[in-house]
């Protein structure tokens, strides 16, 4: 199966990135959104690779990004390079929306809604993008009200 060239352990670390870059994106356009593409025109840039570079720090006093601006701007871009470059730091990140949400965790208790809960719950960095788009406050607070819940009930 590996050629001359092929260094097994390198085969292996790229297969376990995909694996982690397949859970944490619903898109798989997202997997090559890296600061390398970066075109340096948005200089807020800088505090996403700020950012990554004081992971340890912004974990654990809880530093959260609020990113909005006009569609087309870059704020998906923006949040992807953060994902993949702590994903290749091993860093457990989820990019997913509340529309998502609302439909996966409906009324009522399923098996599937709790291992959704549970995997959005262990995860390290979890991106809420196109957080408000097509949900009325009422729906955006109820989303954030149950994430919060069931975070903190399963610490």
């Amino acid at each position: 199966m590996f050629g001359k060239n092929v260094d097994r352990a390198s085969f292996f670390q790229q297969q376990e990135l995909y694996q982690a870059k397949r859970a944490a994106f619903l898109d798989n356009a997202v997997f090559h959104w890296t600061f390398d593409l970066d075109d340096g025109k948005n200089p807020m840039m800088k505090k996403a690779r700020s950012y990554v570079t004081n992971w340890p720090q912004v974990r654990q006093d809880h530093i959260s990004l609020l990113l909005w601006g006009d569609i087309g701007t870059g704020k998906s871009f923006f949040a992807g390079c953060i994902a993949n470059a702590l994903i290749e730091q091993h860093v457990v990140v989820r990019m997913t929306n509340f529309s998502r949400i609302l439909d996966k965790v409906g009324a009522g208790y399923s098996e599937e809604k709790t291992r959704f809960l549970d995997e959005l719950s262990t995860c390290e960095l979890l991106i809420l993008d196109e957080a408000t788009a097509a949900m009325d406050m009422e729906s955006t607070l109820a989303a954030e009200k149950l994430m919060h819940d069931y975070c903190r009930e399963t610490g």
